[in-house]
């Protein structure tokens, strides 16, 4: 048996958050299941009364990124694209004996959700990991070519900025606590910033900076930025696509602005279930002063236990694991 992941873009407004925290969970069904694969199924019906209606209406680019978040789950072999629903539902009703299918698409009245939260948190819990996800070789590759001639023997620190102007602004930083936070270290000779993102995203302010760059302004694409984040020393992130990303490729990371209101398992103030020495995640608007704390202690904790991110110094073999 393997497990078939289908995502329905009418289903609901899932992000690539959601999209990264689909692919560990699936992982998860392949372990518990002991099936020998994992394939994606892609439904986009532009004829389905939702096609057309926020939030399940989305910018092609956003389209085009959460259909392409399989490629970063080492277990995946293949992948298959639908125009409609009832394009995949008669291609379940030939393979469905194959497959243990999540969620159930075919009946609106079994849909569970794009992804079982409680069930990631158990088997965290039981099993102390969370299933890894990683970007492929060529992009790591290339995500050291971007920085070789800019890091000059400094650490990598990659930022990610939420700082929407449309979509879902109560999520933004605090960009000028963040403004002060790299002004503050603008002479500093231990780290180089890369500060990843959408264009519009971009903090001119900072643009002058020497220790700075952006990734966007190099036109990198949605994966070429996970791959900063990868090779990355220590990442620092709003709550977003990225920063989920950060939870399943095992980079040392700092999360802040988590807002309660969009995570229905954890309370405002309690511990963060994934949360370790190395992943912290704050409640509420991020100052000055709690980004400067965070990021002085988690930098010189990883400096003290001789941290070292396994793909920020030698070739590795593609997908490494951990089973």
């Amino acid at each position: 048996m393997r497990i078939l992941g289908g995502v329905d873009f009418n289903n609901e407004g899932f992000g690539l958050g959601d999209g990264f925290a689909f692919q560990a969970f699936l992982r998860i069904l392949m372990i518990k299941h002991q099936a020998i694969g994992i394939d994606v199924a892609y439904i986009d019906d532009q004829t389905h009364p939702n096609a057309r209606r926020q939030p399940y209406k989305r910018p092609l680019h956003l389209k085009r990124n959460l259909s392409m978040i399989h490629e970063f789950n080492p277990w995946v072999k293949s992948h298959f694209h639908f125009d409609s629903n009832a394009q995949f539902n008669d291609f379940l009703s030939r393979v469905k004996s194959n497959y243990i299918v999540w969620p159930i698409l075919y009946d609106r009245f079994k849909y569970r959700g794009l992804y079982d939260r409680k069930a990631m948190i158990d088997f965290f819990k039981k099993e102390g990991y969370l299933p890894k996800l990683t970007c492929r070789q060529e992009l790591i590759n290339w995500a050291h070519d971007f920085c070789s001639d800019k890091l000059k023997n400094r650490k990598l620190i990659v930022i990610q900025i939420r700082n929407n102007p449309t979509r879902r602004t109560d999520k933004n930083a605090n960009i000028s606590a963040w403004i002060d936070f790299f002004k503050k270290r603008s002479q500093s000779p231990d780290f180089y910033f890369v500060i990843i993102g959408e264009e519009e995203e971009i903090i001119a302010k900072l643009r002058d900076q020497s220790n700075i760059s952006f990734s966007k302004d190099f036109k990198t694409s949605f994966e070429q930025d996970v791959a900063l984040m990868q090779i990355a020393f220590l990442v620092m992130a709003s709550p977003s696509g990225p920063a989920e990303f950060s939870r399943y490729c095992g980079v040392p990371s700092l999360i802040f602005g988590v807002n309660p209101k969009y995570t229905e398992d954890v309370k405002a103030g309690q511990d963060y279930p994934f949360a370790s020495d190395i992943l912290k995640i704050f409640w509420g608007k991020e100052t000055l002063e709690l980004i400067d704390r965070e990021f002085d202690l988690l930098y010189e904790h990883l400096l003290e236990i001789n941290w070292r991110n396994p793909y920020s110094f030698k070739p590795v073999d593609n997908y490494p694991h951990r089973f």
